[in-house]
């Protein structure tokens, strides 16, 4: 049986790490062909080992992502954020930065999305950007909001100047995303494991009773 746990922040760490096992679980999902539903379409699978990967936003997940990438993958870690991010983050990682999304795209064999929703973030992948990806790249997408105009990766997808996408997905989805033959799309599961999402359940009605502070409270 599993044990509450007693530590919001252990939680929030377990939500972190379960969300960079979904990352990869969509990168291998995606470029092995594992959800295609015929095994006699004509590309091929694809492999993780050797590959540069793009990480677009370099916060708790992305490292999280990283670190998996390189150490367990030998993949050549590339990452893009806003924020200046700290040399000694970057060895722990066994990532290497750059200045611009311009300079990170071109030279990526997979693209993972972890920058935060909002107006900043709105559309960061748009027609533009996809252009800028190999016709042999993959699009990998769990993060929340309009990060990517959806209008415009189905283009991508359909005409195939990209290999295929993973997205985590949402409800407003395009009808059309989810109709592509070389796109994997899961139903919002980055945080659904026991022992994440479960023990919140388990452990939020005794923190308001007990008179602590509820830190996924909406209000």
């Amino acid at each position: 049986m599993i044990q509450p746990k007693t530590v919001v922040g252990a939680i929030k760490e377990d939500l972190t790490e379960c969300a960079a096992d979904h990352t990869l679980t969509l990168m291998l999902a995606i470029a092995r062909r594992a959800a295609a539903s015929d095994g006699r379409q004509a590309w091929q699978p694809a492999s993780l080992a050797g590959k540069t990967l793009a990480l677009v936003g370099f916060g708790r997940v992305g490292q999280a992502v990283a670190r998996r990438a390189s150490w367990g993958f030998g993949m050549d870690v590339v990452v893009y954020d806003r924020a200046p991010i700290a040399p000694e983050v970057l060895t722990a990682t066994g990532a290497r930065a750059v200045s611009s999304l311009d300079d990170l795209l071109p030279q990526a064999d997979f693209v993972s999305l972890h920058c935060l929703c909002g107006a900043e973030s709105r559309h960061v992948i748009d027609a533009r950007r996809l252009d800028q990806m190999k016709p042999g790249a993959f699009l990998i997408d769990t993060a929340r909001g309009d990060v990517v105009e959806q209008r415009a990766l189905v283009h991508a997808l359909w005409f195939e100047t990209i290999a295929g996408a993973a997205i985590d997905g949402e409800t407003d989805m395009l009808p059309e995303l989810r109709a592509c033959p070389n796109a994997v799309v899961l139903p919002d599961l980055s945080a659904a494991a026991e022992d994440t999402v479960g023990l919140r359940v388990v452990e939020t009605p005794g923190a308001f009773f007990d008179g602590q502070l509820l830190h996924d409270r909406i209000a």
